[in-house]
């Protein structure tokens, strides 16, 4: 089984399957990146139960508490998960590795120091990018999150609106059957008036 590499550093194999703790130390080896935590995950779990169900692979993961081979030892696919789990870049990086490995190395060719150099920043380009377009996603993920904020407050805004509306509405028509009933009295009032003096012995 060929070596897998990742930031020049060799991962450990233990019966074709990888070491958990070698790719923790090569990512930086952050607390919250343990592989404890992400065996615990219940997304790896379930990885876990698909692996050796449907792929058909009887040992995805050993877990060794002592001697030379202490750690935990996984297949492949929870290689790529576990470096999804950590960040886009470490996932790209172990990709490229996997690919590294399984590509021959050509025979006969030798890259000169100006090549390696482009072939670096080639490299070092593709990372920035990766990493603008993951800062991109979370800016417009924020964004619209701002947009259905001020959405919910304006159909706040217009029920309110309509509320006050109905109630001026309301203010309204009391001042209009007050008009209403005074006309009604001075008519009422203006009739009595004109049968008195009608009825007065001239």
């Amino acid at each position: 089984m060929a070596t897998l590499t990742i930031l020049s550093k060799d991962i450990r194999t233990l019966d074709d399957l990888f070491s958990l703790n070698d790719l923790h130390k090569v990512s930086g080896s952050a607390p919250k990146h343990q592989p404890a935590l992400f065996m615990q995950n219940q997304q790896t779990k379930a990885l876990i139960y698909e692996i050796e169900g449907d792929l058909g692979i009887p040992r995805s993961v050993i877990a060794q508490r002592g001697g030379a081979n202490r750690g935990t030892w996984v297949c492949k696919e929870l290689v790529y998960s576990y470096a999804m789990w950590i960040s886009p870049k470490f996932h790209l990086q172990v990709i490229r590795a996997f690919d590294a490995m399984m590509t021959p190395p050509l025979q006969g060719v030798t890259l000169s120091e100006k090549q390696a150099r482009f072939v670096q920043c080639t490299f070092n380009q593709m990372d920035k990018l990766q990493a603008r377009y993951q800062l991109t996603r979370q800016q417009h993920r924020a964004m619209m999150e701002q947009v259905a904020t001020m959405r919910t407050f304006c159909d706040k805004m217009e029920q309110n609106l309509k509320h006050f509306q109905s109630q001026l509405d309301g203010d309204f028509d009391v001042v209009n059957h007050i008009h209403l009933y005074k006309g009604m009295a001075l008519d009422y009032q203006g009739v009595r008036e004109l049968k008195d003096f009608m009825e007065r012995d001239f």
